[in-house]
């Protein structure tokens, strides 16, 4: 039988966990914070043809937790619709009892530094007791601007390239202990507690690795 954990959930599990990050501390950029727009779990049903398995998904749960920036401003709002209208088919699914056999498990991780937010929402959707992937899809609001970035600009506004971020990146013990060699960093979120990158790398499974590393900042 093959475990429904991915190789990328415990690196996951430990940014999603990180007590010191800007998560936990209720971080405000000009008033703005970033909280639940929609956090919902249910219990994960076992598919008939997996019945004699069922106690290995006792107590499993779907899990879906989309994030939102508190302003009520034209731009903001598009924001948020932009994040919730592209997981809240999930959330629908699991609401009409639609899953099957699948496993949903969608979260999110942000990070406030000099009036831009950075959100990193992971997700994985998968068949139970079958091959799984995980995937993720960064998303950056310019706060004082009022307007949402690009992954460049946002690098930018917090004193980084793309060449300067994976430079200093690749020299952090959390890339180097993980063995890749030329890895590219494709997303990031940062402040000064610490740093979340995700990694592209064929040497994974997903394609890509999660790095949380030590403040750049």
């Amino acid at each position: 039988t093959q475990s429904i954990i991915s190789e990328n959930e415990s690196a996951i599990d430990e940014a999603l966990n990180d007590t010191e990050s800007s998560t936990d501390d209720a971080d405000k950029s000009d008033n703005v914070v970033v909280t639940d727009a929609l956090s919902y779990e249910k219990d994960v049903i076992v598919a008939p043809e997996y019945k004699e398995q069922a106690d290995e998904l006792k107590g499993y749960k779907h899990k879906i937790y989309l994030p939102k920036i508190t302003s009520d401003t034209h731009n903001a709002t598009d924001f948020n619709n932009e994040i919730y209208n592209e997981y809240s088919k999930f959330y629908d699914t699991l609401k009409n009892d639609k899953e099957e056999n699948l496993i949903f498990d969608i979260e999110y991780k942000y990070k406030i530094y000099d009036n831009v937010i950075g959100i990193i929402v992971y997700d994985y959707v998968g068949e139970q007791f079958a091959g799984i992937s995980t995937s993720y899809h960064a998303y950056y609001f310019n706060v004082k601007d009022d307007k949402e970035i690009t992954f460049d600009e946002y690098l930018s506004q917090v004193g980084f390239t793309k060449d300067t971020l994976q430079d200093r990146i690749s020299k952090t013990d959390a890339y180097l202990n993980t063995g890749t060699e030329n890895g590219e960093i494709t997303a990031c979120i940062l402040d000064t507690v610490g740093t979340i990158a995700c990694c592209e790398t064929e040497e994974s499974m997903d394609g890509w690795i999660q790095l949380t590393t030590e403040p750049i900042v």
